[in-house]
């Protein structure tokens, strides 16, 4: 696959951690705020029990591999809504996390939109998405939770426009992408 500073991905020298991290907390409330130009994550949730996030923008360089939008790992009960999210990568990556519902957010990725493993009791509704990638379920969960599967997630008024982009992106302009471990 082609990668040049045209189509990217490019990737920053002696880059930095994530811009914002929750961890091991409870009851966020983040709202009213635009994020821009991550080098890597650019908001993570781990082990969070209850967050409300809304009204933001998160604004990366497109170009830029692994600026994911928002990671909610091991989180329960999280509430996103009414957001727009650039990214070189996965605008949300939810994983080994419970009851997390998003709703009336714009996204475009050069990955997946929204990228899910061992995901369960969560909603997807309102969503806009202009990526490589729409929603990419797969097999293989957060470490100490492989066996885990994604069930119960529901997708509601959801518009998926996907395009294949040129450069070592991940995916291959597919609207939903699922990957299941060998039996």
């Amino acid at each position: 696959a082609m990668s040049t500073v045209d189509y990217g991905p490019i990737e920053p020298a002696n880059r930095p951690g994530t811009m914002i991290v929750f961890y091991h907390c409870s009851n966020i409330r983040f709202h009213g705020v635009t994020l821009r130009n991550a080098p890597n994550w650019t908001m993570q949730l781990e082990d969070v029990e209850g967050a409300e996030i809304s009204n933001f923008q998160i604004l990366n360089n497109p170009k830029i591999p692994n600026n994911d939008g928002i990671d909610c790992m091991m989180c329960r009960y999280v509430a996103i809504s009414d957001c727009h999210i650039d990214t070189g990568d996965d605008d949300f990556a939810i994983v080994a996390s419970a009851h997390v519902n998003v709703s009336n957010c714009a996204l475009s990725s050069r990955s997946a939109a929204i990228r899910l493993e061992s995901t369960k009791l969560s909603t997807f509704t309102g969503l806009s998405m202009d990526t490589n990638r729409g929603i990419a379920v797969f097999a293989n969960g957060y470490p100490g939770q492989e066996n885990l599967p994604t069930e119960d997630v529901t997708f509601s008024d959801i518009v998926i426009r996907t395009r294949l982009i040129a450069g070592g992106w991940w995916g291959k302009a597919e609207p939903i992408y699922i990957a299941v471990q060998s039996c």
